[in-house]
């Protein structure tokens, strides 16, 4: 099942991309990322992503994002701030423009 992954983050844009640039996403997208946009909001940054599945999101999550996350706070002496508000919405449906 298609997700559409919506999360706020209470972080500056700075820590979004070094967590972002850490993992190399942009040469080693991860498997079943169709679409990742990422917004500067009040308080934060806002994440929308669309994923294959919520199985291929969780395995990134876990073994690829979580890592990142705790390299770069640490690189940066920063501590988590606990878990992101994280909202997940089945996709019935995807249309890609040109």
């Amino acid at each position: 099942m298609t997700i559409l992954l919506e999360q706020h983050l209470p972080v500056p844009p700075e820590l979004v991309q070094a967590v972002a640039v850490e993992m190399n996403v942009r040469e080693d997208p991860p498997p079943g990322l169709l679409m990742h946009v990422a917004t500067e909001v009040e308080g934060g940054v806002r994440v929308v992503d669309v994923w294959n599945s919520q199985a291929e999101w969780e395995d990134f999550q876990a073994n690829r994002l979580g890592p990142a996350i705790g390299k770069v706070s640490a690189a940066h002496g920063v501590e988590p701030a606990g878990p992101p508000t994280i909202t997940i919405s089945e996709v019935f449906e995807v249309i890609a423009g040109r």
